[in-house]
């Protein structure tokens, strides 16, 4: 980092993938690799499950700051090799030409910002839904409403953004007295679906275009909807504050989760 270019920013894609190939080509001690097998094998009940392999920066909610979406995110990783690879592409997504320049302009001090990686057996989405969830209208700050998005698939596509999801509003108040909550329901066209590749695949997952039947269904059923909503209330309610959510449904046990939970303000972080 010391030889970064700070004024034009001229070299950083260089400097860059210097500091990601210093951590890719470096090998895991033995000690750290035999403790990440043992955890999986355990994860998975000795099997080779698949898993979603997440990177979490120290860093990554603050008041004034967000780092989120600038590190990787690998998901349907299955078996040791590919687990531990997974997890050192994680550790070296710390050095995204994105991730510096950001830190650059908020004047955090590389050293100063780790990254953890959490390892989450995968819902499988690919053959359901997932989305994302606000416990107050994101753009007002509206304080009575749940907003619920979707799209078909694992998630990645519409936490990037590129891709325009089903949207569900929810009253709070109605939600609470046991009343039809639901004022609202928006149909995205849902146009990409992520779904797993297949094991002749290079990647672990793929980026297919949704059949026009899907895109014209929402996501979620009624009830569905307001069990999410209900979940995102029990959350806020918890955290005494507002909160964001990401959720997915498993499309062969048509169970329903929340993968992950935020505050809106940064304060903390949970999975």
């Amino acid at each position: 980092m010391s030889g970064l270019d700070r004024n034009q920013y001229a070299n950083l894609n260089l400097i860059g993938t210097r500091a990601r190939n210093l951590i890719l080509e470096s090998p895991f001690s033995k000690e750290f690799s035999k403790a990440l097998i043992l955890a999986y094998k355990d994860l998975c009940n000795n099997g080779d499950l698949a898993v979603a392999v997440r990177s979490s920066a120290t860093a990554e909610d603050l008041p004034d700051a967000s780092f989120a979406g600038q590190h990787d995110t690998f998901l349907n990783v299955k078996g040791e090799s590919e687990l531990l690879e997974a997890v050192k592409k994680c550790f070296s997504s710390l050095y995204t030409d994105r991730a510096i320049k950001y830190r650059e302009d908020k004047g955090f001090d590389h050293k100063d910002v780790a990254l953890s990686v959490g390892v989450q057996l995968m819902v499988r989405s690919d053959k359901g839904c997932s989305g994302v969830g606000f416990t107050i209208e994101p753009e007002s700050g509206f304080e009575n409403v749940v907003l619920l998005s979707g799209v078909w698939g694992l998630g990645e596509n519409i936490v990037q953004g590129i891709v325009n999801p089903d949207e569900f509003y929810v009253f709070k108040p109605s939600l609470k007295k046991g009343t039809y909550p639901i004022i609202q329901k928006k149909l995205g066209d849902k146009k990409l679906t992520m779904v797993y590749a297949s094991e002749k695949e290079k990647e672990t997952t793929l980026t297919i275009d949704t059949s026009l039947e899907l895109q014209e269904q929402y996501v979620l059923t009624d009830n569905e909807i307001i069990t999410l909503a209900k979940w995102a209330l029990l959350i806020e309610e918890h955290y005494h504050k507002p909160m964001d959510i990401e959720w997915a449904k498993d499309g062969i046990t048509k169970e329903l989760f929340i993968t992950q939970a935020r505050p809106r303000d940064g304060s903390s972080y949970q999975e």
